[in-house]
C-alpha cells in the first residue's frame, strides 16, 4: 500500500510540476500588425455630383469697376483706394449705369494721378 500512495505522491508532483512549467507546446499569438496608414480617397467629381450654379445675368447697361481698371490700365485695388479718397464710394457693388454722370465722375477720379 506504500508502494501505491509513494507512487500517486509522484503522479501528482510531475502534474503539479508540469502546471507550472508546462512543456506542452503552445500557439504563440502573432505580432499585432502596425495599421497601414489611411488612403486618400480620390475626389469626387464635382462636375456629376453638384448641379451647375446658375450665373446671374448681366446687366449690359452696367459698367464695373473691373473694365474700367481694364482700360486705364490699373490694378482693380488700387482704383478702389483712389475713389474712397476721392470721397466716392460705391453703395454695394462696385458699378455704375453707362453714360451716367456718376460714371463720368468716376473716370475723371481714376485719370487723375
Amino acid at each position: 500500500m506504500m508502494d501505491r500512495l509513494e507512487e500517486g505522491i509522484e503522479e501528482i508532483k510531475n502534474e503539479m510540476s508540469n502546471k507550472e512549467n508546462p512543456v506542452t507546446e503552445e500557439k504563440t499569438k502573432p505580432a499585432a500588425k502596425k495599421a497601414a496608414p489611411k488612403k486618400k480617397a480620390a475626389p469626387a467629381k464635382k462636375a456629376a455630383a453638384a448641379p451647375a450654379k446658375k450665373t446671374k445675368d448681366k446687366d449690359e447697361n452696367l459698367v464695373t469697376l473691373k473694365g474700367l481698371s481694364a482700360q486705364l490700365k490699373l490694378d482693380p485695388r488700387d482704383a478702389r483706394k483712389k475713389l474712397r479718397k476721392a470721397g466716392l464710394k460705391a453703395e454695394g457693388r462696385w458699378a455704375w449705369p453707362a453714360g451716367s454722370s456718376e460714371l463720368k465722375k468716376i473716370e475723371a477720379a481714376l485719370k487723375a494721378e
